[in-house]
């Protein structure tokens, strides 16, 4: 029997750290240039933080922070070259993110 075709598209969801984890991303010549200013950052920061405080108390210990639900950052599109993931759609919000860890 033959093996299986990779799937084409993948509907999971992923966190920041599996994300950003020993992978490499790369942009085609194609892409435009990072153009988010800080009303957009800080738009996506608040989405994110109102999000986490809707659930947040200072009482919760680590282990029941980690089982708050997700939060929907971005749908993106990628391709892959051997080991690099090439960002072909969601630029701008996928990589605030790593900006920002950085």
């Amino acid at each position: 029997m033959a093996a299986s075709a990779p799937a084409l598209v993948d509907g999971r969801g992923y966190t920041i750290h599996q994300l950003f984890t020993g992978r490499q991303y790369r942009l085609e010549y194609f892409q435009r240039d990072y153009v988010w200013g800080r009303d957009q950052v800080a738009k996506l920061l608040d989405d994110l933080a109102r999000r986490f405080l809707a659930e947040w108390s200072e009482t919760h210990e680590r282990r029941t922070v980690e089982r708050y639900e997700g939060n929907f950052l971005v749908t993106f599109v990628t391709y892959r070259v051997h080991a690099v993931s090439y960002l072909t759609d969601g630029q701008q919000p996928f990589t605030t993110p790593l900006a920002l860890l950085i």
